[in-house]
C-alpha cells in the first residue's frame, strides 16, 4: 500500500510503527483509542490534497528505507562481516 502512495492509518502495534516511521505519531493511534483512529481516517478522507501529500511522502520513505538496492547492500554487508 505504501509503495502505491496510499496513506496508512494504523494502530500502535509493532511492525506498523516501524513501517510508518516518522509518520507514526500523526497517523497511528493506541489500540484503546478507536476515536483517535477514526479521527485520523476521517481527516484523510476529507482531503484529496492531504491524502496525496501524505501518501507520496510515505512512499518516498519506503523507497529510501526499504528499497531493493539498500536491502541488497545491507545483506551483502552482513554476509561479508559474518565471514571475517
Amino acid at each position: 500500500i505504501l509503495l502505491r502512495a496510499r496513506p496508512v492509518v494504523s494502530n500502535d502495534v509493532p511492525g506498523s510503527i516501524e513501517a510508518l516511521g516518522p509518520f507514526a505519531d500523526e497517523w497511528s493511534a493506541p489500540l484503546d483509542r478507536d476515536d483517535l483512529l477514526a479521527e485520523r481516517i476521517v481527516r484523510l478522507a476529507r482531503s484529496v490534497e492531504l491524502r496525496q501529500s501524505v501518501g507520496n511522502a510515505m512512499r518516498e520513505r519506503v523507497i529510501n528505507e526499504f528499497g531493493v538496492d539498500r536491502m541488497v547492500a545491507e545483506t551483502v554487508r552482513t554476509i561479508v562481516d559474518a565471514s571475517r
